[in-house]
């Protein structure tokens, strides 16, 4: 058999063992969706296909990732939450989508997050670009989470604290469509959070956020069009600069103009005075 053949035998037999549906390829390195494709699994031709897609990517990847197809990566929004070591700095979300949609899984639910695509946690207070509390602080908890129990416990990571940890962080949560759970929306876990940030809405037990993935050297998101209320380039600067010092055991310099972020326990209630109706139809699209 040739080795694509070999390729779409065994992608075609792991999901038929896992009960997948669709499986989602990429090859590996790779960027901004280049090469990611869906397949449908019972299709007919979907050993032919497999076939062609590793004829075509195979080459120049060091290896090619098969994932379980994930609806709600398409259907619903995913954030992004930056961290320098162990403090959270902003969340940002491509937060507008179809009102088809039904974010919320209901009919006629709320259909986004805010009114534009482009969103932030550090947007100013009243702008339509301010990213709800009531969206990201479940994501914020899922994130918080796996540093603590995850990253702090892996036998690579040199630090036992989170302001141990010298580098950008970029955290990706999105969340799961009910289908992926296959299990009904009422049987659906609630969203990590607090009661603040779900309330007691029936449509909460349809969002179910999830880690997608980690990234050490991000896009950081800082387009004016985000509408960040401080200058993040210079807050990451002051703290690469630091966290060089601290690995080389130098004395760092600092001014007057030295910018503590808080943690991330601490930068939920910046938010807390969040606009009453953005957040009440957050907290109905969120959960």
């Amino acid at each position: 058999a040739t080795p694509a053949r070999r390729f779409a035998s065994f992608a075609l037999e792991a999901a038929k063992r896992r009960k997948w549906r669709k499986l989602v390829a990429k090859p590996s390195p790779s960027s901004w969706s280049r090469g990611v494709e869906t397949f449908e699994l019972d299709a007919a031709d979907a050993a032919t296909q497999l076939e062609a897609y590793y004829a075509a990517h195979a080459h120049g990847a060091k290896q090619i990732i098969l994932q379980k197809h994930l609806a709600g990566l398409e259907t619903r929004p995913e954030s992004r939450l930056f961290f320098f070591g162990g403090d959270f700095l902003y969340a940002v979300a491509n937060a507008s989508f179809d009102p088809a949609h039904n974010f919320d899984g209901g009919a006629g639910g709320v259909p986004e997050v805010c009114d534009h695509p482009e969103a932030a946690s550090t947007a100013p207070l009243g702008s339509p670009r301010r990213l709800p509390p009531a969206f990201w602080r479940p994501h914020l908890a899922v994130a918080d989470a796996v540093i603590d129990r995850v990253l702090l416990a892996h036998p690579s990571v040199e630090a036992t604290k989170r302001e141990d940890l010298p580098c950008i962080m970029r955290f990706d949560v999105g969340l799961h469509d009910p289908n992926d759970l296959q299990r009904s929306v009422s049987s659906c876990p609630k969203a990590v959070g607090g009661a603040d940030d779900a309330d007691d809405d029936a449509s909460a037990a349809a969002v179910v956020p999830f880690l997608n993935e980690i990234e050490i050297v991000p896009t950081l998101y800082l387009d004016a069009k985000f509408g960040h209320d401080r200058d993040f380039v210079a807050v990451y600067a002051d703290r690469l600069v630091k966290a060089a010092a601290d690995v080389l055991g130098i004395a760092p310099l600092r001014t007057d103009d030295d910018d503590d972020i808080p943690a991330s326990s601490d930068q939920g209630g910046e938010h807390a005075d969040e606009d009453d109706g953005l957040a009440a139809a957050a907290a109905a699209a969120a959960g």
